[in-house]
């Protein structure tokens, strides 16, 4: 609470006795205005908020709205170790139908549906002509997966251009086993 002083005036008995001293009594200062500073604050928030939804929701293209649903994503297929041709052939199907481009590197995560693996680490590494052009080699791997029996899998992708965009060559899956599960190396046997 804030407290202003004023002078009582000539009538006070001080100014009589004691002219240098000056008797004064308290009167409480007008409310502070806080809380229609802050009402003020949040209406304009809210309207900056609306109008921002409304100019949002505008859109300065001249073409209609398309309504055809988003490209599908690659459905996958079974997982084995070894030489997955029938996968790759599948997946070339996928890729014809597909209509935007993509590096050989995003259409390998999209391979191996990278999305959808539960695992703590996983590193990719793309190796193509000097060029950039020619074919290109993804490697993938995927470390410390959830699974009690296999701890890593790793993807060999070789991907070569065709037509304006990549094709999917080969592809070769192998898996390392957890400790006392199976072999420690990146091998096609399957783990215990």
């Amino acid at each position: 609470m804030r407290l202003r002083l004023q002078p009582l005036g000539l009538r006070s008995v001080g100014l009589r006795f004691y002219p240098d001293l000056a008797e004064a009594r308290a009167k409480p200062a007008p409310p502070l205005k806080r809380h229609r500073k802050r009402r003020r604050g949040l209406l304009a928030l809210a309207l900056l908020l609306l109008i921002s939804v409304l100019v949002s929701g505008c859109g300065s293209s001249r073409k209609a709205a398309s309504t055809t649903a988003a490209e599908v994503s690659w459905p996958g297929g079974s997982v084995s170790t070894g030489n997955q041709a029938q996968l790759v052939e599948k997946f070339n199907v996928f890729l014809k139908g597909r209509k935007k481009a993509a590096s050989p590197t995003q259409l390998a995560l999209e391979f191996v549906r990278a999305d959808r693996t539960q695992t703590a680490l996983t590193t990719t590494r793309a190796q193509s002509s000097p060029e950039g052009g020619g074919p290109t080699t993804v490697t993938i791997v995927q470390d410390r997966l959830a699974d009690d029996s296999v701890r890593a899998t790793r993807y060999v992708l070789r991907f070569v251009p065709g037509g304006g965009k990549w094709r999917l060559e080969s592809a070769v899956r192998t898996q390392r086993c957890q400790v006392g599960r199976g072999h420690q190396n990146f091998a096609a046997g399957d783990c215990l």
